[in-house]
């Protein structure tokens, strides 16, 4: 149904059963406030190319059980300040080859050959450091939409400096599963 009363306009499409759409070319959709929904069972989406996020505020991501990252090749996460993994119980980080921490001019490398760095080591001495809690926020509830500021769409900005790869899904993995940390190398 559509209604087109001054305040009052709307557009109302209801089917009993399902909906179904095919368009050959592109899609574009702004929408000038929020937009909300709500799938009471599962939302399954493919994309043949690239796909690409912005939010010019925060991003929360939720899972009411577990989260699971892969990538086929490599995983980039960079941040301008600061980043923190943090497990309620255990962690572990496993690499086939070699793990480095590089802290300012400063790295630890452990590899098969054993462990490295770039100069003495302090044990025992110094304090750990500490970033903020995750303070994520869930999806607002349809018909009870939050005020963030509209979108607009933007370019995403390159990367810039060197990443290394990260293997964060199997961090995520292994917090999950109640396993102990280990840290191994390969050849």
């Amino acid at each position: 149904s559509f209604e087109d009363k001054a305040g009052m306009e709307q557009i109302y499409l209801h089917g009993q059963r399902d909906m179904n759409v095919d368009i050959l070319n592109n899609i574009n959709e702004i929408t000038g406030n929020d937009k909300t929904g709500h799938i009471k069972n599962n939302l399954f989406t493919t994309v043949d190319n690239e796909y690409r996020l912005l939010a010019k505020q925060d991003i929360s991501v939720n899972g009411g059980a577990d989260i699971h990252l892969q990538a086929k090749n490599s995983l980039y996460a960079q941040t301008q300040q600061d980043m923190r993994l943090m497990a309620g119980k255990k962690a572990v980080i496993e690499c086939g080859e070699s793990l480095t921490l590089i802290v300012g001019g400063h790295w630890i490398t452990i590899d098969p050959t054993g462990i490295t760095s770039s100069d003495m080591i302090g044990l025992g001495s110094g304090a750990p450091g500490r970033v903020g809690d995750w303070n994520g926020k869930l999806p607002d509830v349809p018909g009870i939409p939050a005020e963030p500021p509209p979108p607009t769409p933007a370019a995403l900005l390159p990367v810039t400096g060197e990443l290394k790869p990260l293997c964060l899904s199997c961090l995520m993995k292994a917090a999950g599963s109640g396993q102990t940390l280990v840290i191994r190398g390969q050849s």
